[in-house]
């Protein structure tokens, strides 16, 4: 019976063993740059997203503040009883005027759909992507889903009947400045849009912190 060399068997044996590691780490290694590359790529899209997010946010927020300071000057006229106010025709269409926000949520929306917002590795940024989207961004939709049910079912309806408008910015009758209705409505816009205004900058503040923490991901 011939003698097995047991030693050259070991050795290929163990030849083997390195080879299918070895094989296997650059799989492994292949796999991992891939998946790093991918996230580079979705990385630089929630760049884009979020920077023309924040865009428009700010572009809202000065709309938004500009009728907030036309409600406002409404309600002084309605403290004061100074119904020959010169802007009194802006204060008053102010009231059924509104911007709405339209969020750039496709890459979001593809990787959870996808069930891919893993490939997103820090935790953190994870969340942050999360709470904007999920949070800051469907406050926004909701207030502005009642904003604009308020101004077409309740304001838009009272001023078209109420209110006599003249081909110049001059209202001919004033009595519906002392209706109780007019005057809750009026008191209660000027406070909603406050609340609007908050709710951009909180928003904003989120945008541009997530934008950084982006930013150095893509550098890293």
């Amino acid at each position: 019976m011939n003698n097995v060399n047991w030693r050259n068997h070991l050795i290929e044996l163990f030849v083997v063993i390195v080879g299918i590691t070895i094989a296997f780490s650059l799989n492994s290694w292949k796999e991992s740059r891939k998946e790093q590359k991918l996230e580079k790529k979705y990385i630089q899209s929630f760049i884009s997203d979020i920077d023309r997010d924040a865009e428009e946010l700010a572009r809202l927020r000065d709309t938004t503040s500009y009728f907030h300071r036309m409600n406002g000057g409404l309600t002084k006229v309605l403290v004061t009883h100074d119904y020959n106010h010169d802007s009194l025709f802006y204060y008053v269409i102010s009231l059924y005027s509104m911007s709405t926000f339209l969020s750039q949520d496709n890459t979001y929306e593809t990787l959870k759909a996808s069930g891919n917002l893993e490939i997103i590795s820090d935790f953190e940024l994870k969340n942050d992507l999360t709470m904007l989207y999920n949070q800051h961004y469907k406050f926004i939709k909701f207030l502005d889903e009642i904003h604009e049910r308020s101004i077409y079912d309740e304001m838009s309806p009272y001023i078209n009947k109420n209110v006599r408008f003249t081909g110049r910015p001059v209202i001919l009758n004033k009595e519906f400045l002392s209706d109780t209705y007019f005057i809750n409505k009026s008191f209660s816009s000027y406070y909603f849009l406050n609340t609007k205004l908050r709710t951009y900058e909180d928003a904003i503040k989120k945008c541009e912190e997530i934008l950084i923490k982006l930013k150095s991901e893509l550098d890293s």
